[in-house]
């Protein structure tokens, strides 16, 4: 079984961490499970919840594209885009997740929308 607890840190804010630990480890506690949880905010995770052993054993971190990734999307995704027009289009989007490139294409070329 997979339990997927997406954004884990709003579940914790609206249940509590004490429901949580019952599930992942309590009296509720359910075996041959993979949890897996998201967040956008790790820092606000108590260190008890990530940091004990079977609840969550791997952290990993997704961070924004870099430019070279963001360069090879918009390669993919615009090919007969020119080295100029990509270069402008890598260095505005900076910082941004790959969802919103996506969003980023379809507003500027599909809608009509300005860069």
């Amino acid at each position: 079984m997979l339990c997927i607890l997406e954004d884990i840190d709003a579940l914790i804010g609206h249940y509590g961490d004490v429901v949580l630990l019952q599930w992942l480890d309590g009296n509720h506690q359910v075996d041959k499970v993979i949890n897996l949880a998201t967040t956008n905010y790790p820092e606000r995770l108590d260190p008890r919840i990530i940091s004990r052993p079977r609840r969550f054993d791997r952290v990993v971190r997704i961070d924004a594209p870099d430019a070279k990734l963001r360069t090879a999307f918009f390669a993919r995704k615009l090919p007969d885009q020119s080295a100029e027009e990509r270069a402008r289009w890598v260095a505005l989007t900076k910082g941004l997740p790959f969802s919103h490139l996506s969003e980023v294409v379809i507003s500027v070329k599909c809608m009509g929308n300005d860069l």
